[in-house]
């Protein structure tokens, strides 16, 4: 089973594709079954995935990757040469089930099943800092890292959301997002106040951190 896919860096010339037998890179626009050269797999086998636990996510421009399994999140270059894995790994104390790069690819954001984000340099595998959402039956099921501002990201807590400030502990503003999960979250390329949720609750939200409603 296909626990995680995303596209390559600017090019977009190749899906990286996690799953229970490890991680793959295909070539778009050709079968997997005819692109067996890409069809790599790690070394060694990943541990057991479930739904919304594991994530793959690579970054905007380059071919660097990131995966979570379990609490590990594991750090990589992919070229047409294959890879090369676990050029860090960032250890954490619960579960990761959500991971993104920065937009200059210098630090990574992490959320993790006991409602903690944490924020890495990624040269460094260093944790920066630790922000803690303060619920003991919440967890973070999705972050996202302003593509404009440096400073402010995202996120989603089952169907509510946070803004959050780097410079901050505590979260800035916090919304009663949506009547249920939220599966998908991402912020303007054009507009550094302006992000977007969809939900299985049927809708789509376009929002404005600047304010307290949609």
């Amino acid at each position: 089973a296909v626990v995680s896919t995303q596209s390559t860096g600017n090019d977009r010339k190749f899906v990286l594709r996690l799953s229970k037998q490890g991680l793959h890179a295909h070539k778009i626009g050709e079968s997997i079954n005819q692109d067996a050269k890409y069809n790599s797999i790690l070394k060694r086998p990943l541990q057991d995935h479930g739904p919304f636990k594991d994530t793959i996510r690579c970054c905007a421009r380059n071919l660097y990757y990131a995966y979570s399994d379990r609490s590990k999140v594991t750090l990589g270059i992919f070229s047409e040469a294959g890879f090369r894995d676990g050029t860090a790994v960032l250890d954490h104390m619960s579960n990761v089930n959500t991971i993104d790069w920065a937009y200059d690819e210098a630090q990574i954001l992490t959320g993790t099943q006991d409602d903690t984000a944490v924020l890495w340099d990624a040269e460094t595998a260093s944790d920066l800092s630790m922000f803690l959402g303060r619920s003991a039956a919440s967890k973070i099921n999705l972050v996202a890292m302003s593509k404009r501002n440096q400073y402010y990201f995202a996120t989603c807590h089952d169907r509510d959301l946070k803004i959050w400030d780097k410079r901050l502990k505590v979260h800035c503003q916090a919304y009663a997002g949506h009547a249920n999960r939220i599966t998908s979250l991402d912020w303007s390329p054009h507009e550094d106040h302006y992000f977007i949720t969809c939900s299985l609750d049927k809708t789509v939200k376009l929002w404005d951190y600047r304010k307290s409603k949609v």
